[in-house]
């Protein structure tokens, strides 16, 4: 059997329910959608790889003029390839310090929860997402309109 690990060690586990406030799948202002699960935890938290993959990518995700919404902090996105082939993102966090290319081992850290508002400075978490393609960037898909290539962060978060 596959190891995987809770991806916030210091939060016990936690799935929001899809369509709840933190969940994945609900709708945000301005009719967005809500592509991730957010799973809340203190600013600098360690995060660690759920399952051992590759890193195929690593961008920002907030940054302050991301939208017309809310004050953002700049945070980051890891894309790693899973063994099955699809990719989770972790999202904000701090600015990482691995590589394009990298290969990481199921609970190895990865990095550390990033500061997401100006003026909530104690609002943090890791937004995580799972897709089946490797998205270039998850922030601007607002609109209500889902990802062709997104899949059910819950549904893969109950798993582990």
């Amino acid at each position: 059997m596959k190891k995987m690990f809770w991806p916030v060690p210091s939060t016990k586990k936690n799935v929001p329910k899809s369509k709840f406030k933190k969940g994945f799948g609900r709708n945000k202002e301005g009719g967005r959608f809500h592509c991730g699960t957010d799973i809340l935890a203190k600013y600098g938290s360690n995060i660690i790889a759920i399952e051992s993959g590759l890193i195929k990518n690593i961008f920002l995700f907030t940054y302050l003029e991301l939208d017309q919404f809310n004050k953002y902090e700049n945070t980051y996105a890891i894309a790693i390839q899973h063994e099955k082939g699809n990719y989770a993102l972790y999202c904000e966090l701090q600015k990482p310090k691995l590589k394009i290319g990298q290969k990481v081992k199921a609970g190895q850290l990865i990095g550390k929860v990033g500061r997401i508002f100006v003026h909530k400075p104690k609002h943090t978490m890791l937004h995580f997402e799972y897709h089946s393609k490797l998205p270039n960037s998850t922030t601007k898909w607002y609109k209500g309109k889902r990802p062709k290539s997104l899949l059910s962060s819950t549904k893969y978060l109950q798993c582990i």
